[in-house]
């Protein structure tokens, strides 16, 4: 808030004033040739013009310039109060709350708060550049495998053409055996093979003859032993 003494000391030319008529800036403090036993500010009011109200030209001789045009520059002996700086700046942040529908706080925020949130923002920076290269590396291999399930459904085509074409080569296989099987004559290969074992039957040999033969040849063998 404004000090007391800010607000009571003496105007100086570009002070902001506060007078019955509204505010104003000094533009002019001296002699006047209306009035040489005393001192004058001359004030350009900010707002509309008043009655009376001249452009820092009074009887005939210019002692300030108004910038807002006819009729807002006054003479007066003394202006009520300086309206400080900071005063200033207040209203303007009242005026901008409300504006921005915020009422209850100051728009405004004292050096302290302002290195805090600037801390914050560093620190909120930094962790963006952080997941900005986070965001490239991810990128990166977003790209690299991109590229390999490309290379992967190339090679998976190639395979799949091949099965094709060994299946195509199995399929024409296929239809030469049965188309050669369809050329022989089962049946009369299976009466020929009938015919062929009633012709030549298989002959199983007696093995009891044989035996019989042995046992002869044994008894004759003893008798000439016994002969001896």
């Amino acid at each position: 808030m404004a000090s007391t003494s800010d607000a009571t000391r003496q105007p100086h030319v570009g002070d902001i004033v506060l007078l019955k008529q509204g505010i104003g800036v000094v533009r002019y403090y001296g002699e006047v040739d209306f009035d040489e036993s005393n001192l004058y500010y001359g004030i350009e009011l900010k707002g509309p013009r008043i009655a009376g109200g001249h452009n820092g030209t009074y009887a005939g001789k210019r002692y300030f310039t108004t910038t807002g045009g006819d009729g807002r520059g006054i003479f007066v002996r003394t202006p009520i109060r300086v309206i400080t700086s900071e005063e200033i700046l207040e209203k303007l942040a009242e005026i901008y709350d409300i504006l921005k529908g915020r009422r209850g706080h100051s728009h405004f925020i004292d050096r302290a708060t302002y290195d805090e949130l600037y801390s914050r923002h560093e620190e909120l920076k930094t962790e963006l550049n952080d997941k900005n290269a986070q965001l490239n590396d991810l990128s990166m291999d977003l790209s690299l495998l991109k590229e390999q399930v490309s290379i992967m459904k190339g090679a998976l085509g190639d395979k799949i053409d091949e099965t094709a074409q060994m299946t195509e080569k199995i399929s024409t296989a296929e239809r030469k055996l049965g188309s050669r099987l369809s050329q022989l004559d089962m049946s009369g290969m299976a009466q020929k093979l009938l015919q062929e074992e009633a012709d030549a039957p298989l002959s199983i040999p007696d093995y009891s003859l044989q035996n019989g033969n042995g046992a002869h040849h044994n008894n004759n063998n003893n008798n000439n032993t016994q002969q001896q």
